[in-house]
């Protein structure tokens, strides 16, 4: 009789497991989003304080490790806020340092080393054309 429940429970999961998957997917997509509407809000707030001349710079991560950028949502925030323009690493890492949008973990600002590594292991967000950068058209909101 227990394996006969075990079966059971077994058919059980197994009906639920399409529904789930399904369910995983919709959330997982929706956090996608917020996480992209969280990229967009830091930029505006570190705009918005560097035109009041208040310190624009985002917190270390250990002031606040969950709401640190990743440097690849920190270059696509500065790609869009310039219209997806080709830019150079260098022309990168300024306007990720400028704003504070990452830093790391020493705490030092980015360096052109690191934008271009990051673009690399990144090919589906990011695309080069010689030394310029910008993110693939798919990435940037219409």
């Amino acid at each position: 009789m227990g394996s006969m429940n075990g079966t059971r429970l077994e058919s059980a999961l197994e009906s639920f497991r399409d529904e789930l998957e399904a369910g995983l997917a919709e959330v997982e997509a929706e956090l996608e989003q917020l996480d992209k509407r969280r990229v967009e809000l830091v930029g505006l707030i570190a705009q918005a304080k560097a035109a009041l001349g208040i310190d624009a710079t985002l917190p270390t991560a250990a002031e606040r490790p969950t709401d640190r950028l990743t440097l690849h949502d920190a270059l696509a925030l500065v790609l869009r806020d310039r219209g997806n323009a080709w830019l150079s690493a260098r022309e990168l890492a300024d306007g990720v340092n400028e704003r504070g949008l990452y830093v790391k973990r020493d705490g030092r600002a980015v360096e052109v080393n690191q934008i271009h590594a990051r673009v690399k292991n990144y090919p589906h967000l990011f695309e080069k054309n010689g030394s310029q950068i910008r993110l693939r058209p798919t990435e940037v909101p219409t």
